[in-house]
């Protein structure tokens, strides 16, 4: 795959995740900020694998948030307790 199809994926993966976040708001408005939270969680996992895939190199200091916060165990993140299917590396 060519990274300008790869990047188009990217975008379409962030703009499903927005909307699927616009969708869980609708009508849980006092929910707002633990919906936010995940979606947030969900984009930023998007691009840290769009850059490992493409061995994009960020800044040390950007990988090291990314690694602490994204890759460590799952059991503190609150995107876990959601129930989140794992996705394919493929994808």
């Amino acid at each position: 795959m060519r990274k300008d199809d790869a990047l188009k994926i990217l975008t379409a993966k962030l703009a499903e995740i927005e909307q699927e976040r616009d969708q869980e708001l609708e009508g849980n408005e006092e929910l707002r900020e633990p919906i936010d939270a995940k979606a947030e969680a969900r984009a930023l996992t998007a691009v840290f694998d769009f850059l490992q895939n493409w061995r994009i190199a960020p800044t040390e200091s950007l990988l090291r948030v990314f690694r602490r916060y994204l890759r460590a165990t799952k059991t503190h993140a609150p995107i876990a307790e959601q129930g989140r299917t794992p996705r394919s590396r493929a994808s």
